[in-house]
């Protein structure tokens, strides 16, 4: 695991008017896109293989679970490149959008501003997005998975996206009684 990024990295991702984004070709703000309680996104360097056999799949088959802990579906999948190519994918991939939404970051800008991007540019120019998983709540980004390699999928995993809410909630319901 690279790291596990929490409070020393909490970013109000609302805030940024610089990001662009789409949405089945539609522009949506990033204050849009995460408001209102709990939400899961997760990063694609590509849309390869590992990205399109494991990556992805892992949050389909992990989505109901993550909405019985709480979470807002759908998933948001932060893709790059062109709107073209990554609805292509998205058809290819079959998805059913209620449960992983694929999400275009136009030039990268949010990926650079969460400081999830490796050095060298991306197929549409931005920079080139690592593989990684995120809590968020209102807006907020919470807690960050990210792996070492773009080729791995070890602690961004839907599977382990669950567990980490699980952890997050039982430490939340554990704040509570102390403080009743």
């Amino acid at each position: 695991m690279l790291s596990i990024n929490n409070l020393l990295r909490r970013k109000e991702l609302g805030l940024m008017g610089h990001v662009e984004l789409l949405v089945d070709g539609r522009r949506v703000s990033p204050r849009d896109l995460f408001k209102g309680g709990y939400q899961v996104a997760f990063g694609v360097p590509n849309m390869g293989k590992v990205c399109t056999e494991a990556h992805v799949p892992s949050f389909v088959a992990s989505a109901p679970q993550l909405k019985e802990l709480g979470i807002r579906l759908p998933v948001i999948c932060l893709a790059q490149g062109s709107p073209h190519e990554v609805a292509k994918w998205q058809q290819g991939l079959g998805l059913d959008t209620g449960l992983v939404q694929p999400v275009v970051d136009v030039g990268g800008r949010l990926t650079r501003f969460l400081g999830l991007n490796f050095p060298g540019p991306s197929a549409d120019g931005g920079p080139k997005s690592m593989r990684w998983a995120a809590l968020i709540d209102h807006g907020v980004l919470l807690q960050t998975l990210v792996e070492k390699s773009p080729a791995d999928l070890t602690v961004s995993s839907g599977e382990e996206m669950v567990k980490l809410v699980q952890k997050t909630r039982a430490v939340h319901e554990d704040l509570s009684e102390d403080s009743a």
